[in-house]
């Protein structure tokens, strides 16, 4: 699954951290854990934040998976929401 940030980055999901920062929704790169941190989104309240972090979460679970546990579909992307 691909991640496009509000600012139009594209970011693989199986290859980065995801978290809620007061009110942003920000990423880090797996093999790079301490390094810089990338916005996803930025929303005017925190509640806002983590509703769009639970739906990132939501619409990568209810992407079908193959039984060995690859992704079916790779070509499935989240469109951060502006607001």
């Amino acid at each position: 699954m691909r991640i496009i940030s509000q600012n139009l980055m594209d970011f693989p999901y199986e290859q980065i951290v995801v978290a809620v920062d007061d009110n942003r929704v920000i990423c880090w790169p797996v093999s790079n854990m301490g390094g810089r941190y990338y916005l996803l989104g930025k929303y005017n309240v925190c509640d806002r934040a983590r509703e769009v972090f639970n739906s990132i979460f939501d619409y990568y679970k209810g992407t079908p998976q193959m039984e060995d546990g690859e992704t079916l579909y790779l070509n499935n992307t989240f469109v951060m929401p502006e607001e």
